[in-house]
């Protein structure tokens, strides 16, 4: 009997999966167009609604882009400085951002440092 449960199990989870990346293509397409449209509120809520975007490297950008863009300075530094943290360092425009952030705040010295 459990192992007829296992292998139900495991059928199941197998095909959850593999739905997984095409939810994420899907919605990363969404939160693309939301972004290039200016609809930045609208991005955010599909980043926000979505358990698939929430460990994504890609969504965590656009997220931090929103916030900038929405003049959400503190948070969107916040998720930059995450991204700059990375080791992997996919995504070396958050260095520019956070500069830009300090500029903003007019900490002309950090700004120096991050650009």
């Amino acid at each position: 009997m459990n192992i007829r449960f296992l292998l139900l199990w495991a059928v199941c989870w197998a095909g959850t999966s593999y739905q997984l990346p095409a939810q994420l293509a899907n919605r990363l397409e969404q939160v693309r167009t939301y972004y290039t449209q200016g609809k930045y509120e609208m991005a955010l809520q599909v980043i926000d609604d979505s358990r698939v975007l929430r460990l994504d490297p890609e969504a965590a950008l656009f997220r931090a882009l929103c916030q900038y863009q929405l003049n959400d300075l503190t948070n969107a530094r916040t998720n930059f400085e995450k991204l700059a943290a990375d080791p992997k360092m996919l995504y070396p425009e958050a260095l520019l951002y956070i500069g830009r952030i300090h500029h903003a705040k007019l900490r002309v010295d950090e700004a120096a440092q991050d650009h």
